[in-house]
């Protein structure tokens, strides 16, 4: 189980509800929303649109991204066929994150939407036949 929120702290437990990660002052701002990816890696998204992945054995930053800063992550979701992340946030706009490009988040970013007249609250990938 993976916990954030205003005070910008990110905590970890195992199924024993035993604490096996606390990362204090893991983002600038507070934390809106995180999405688990298997045991040991985790993303985070903040109110300022800041998206950061963590690898929950050393408590450190895999990378961060911030090609939808200014408004907050609303949404963090992964398709590991083919290693693609998918972000919305408050300003409407939806960013697709190729994670097989090297660490920088200028590489990483595969395409990003013009803003929709509305919000992006939530996400979800699904497989349409």
């Amino acid at each position: 189980m993976v916990v954030v929120g205003e005070d910008k702290t990110l905590y970890a437990f195992d199924a024993n509800f035993l604490k096996i990660a606390e990362i204090k002052l893991a983002h600038n701002d507070p934390i809106f929303t995180c999405e688990y990816i298997d045991d040991n890696i985790v993303a985070t998204g903040d109110d300022e649109g800041v998206i950061k992945i963590w690898d929950l054995r050393t408590s450190v930053m895999a990378f961060s991204v911030e090609d939808q800063k200014g408004s907050t992550t609303t949404g963090i979701r992964f398709d590991k066929e083919p290693n693609f992340m998918v972000a919305t946030n408050a300003s409407g706009t939806l960013g697709v994150y190729d994670l097989r490009k090297n660490d920088t988040s200028q590489k990483k970013l595969y395409a990003l939407s013009d803003e929709m007249e509305e919000e992006l609250n939530c996400l979800e990938l699904c497989k349409v036949i």
